[in-house]
């Protein structure tokens, strides 16, 4: 079970990489009519991408340091459950 969580974190990650470089080639060819959509916001960000994709002067750009700790929570995350599941 661990194993597919650490699998799905690192599968949303390259997710949400790939779609913001689409939402940046959209934008770049002028295919937003709607200026206050939901993903032009900077909280719909952190949340779905953990930080690690956020706007920055009108583009999507990657956070390494936000990836950097998401990488670390997740880690700790992942030592935290096999102590859980040892002591069960």
């Amino acid at each position: 079970m661990i194993t597919a969580i650490s699998i799905g974190s690192c599968l949303d990650i390259i997710v949400v990489l790939l779609w913001a470089r689409h939402e940046n080639k959209k934008k770049q060819q002028g295919h937003f009519s709607n200026p206050n959509r939901l993903t032009n916001k900077t909280w719909f960000w952190y949340l779905v991408s953990m930080g690690i994709v956020l706007p920055k002067n009108g583009k999507l750009t990657f956070s390494l340091k936000n990836f950097i700790l998401t990488v670390i929570f997740l880690v700790l995350l992942k030592f935290w459950l096999f102590d859980q599941l040892e002591t069960i």
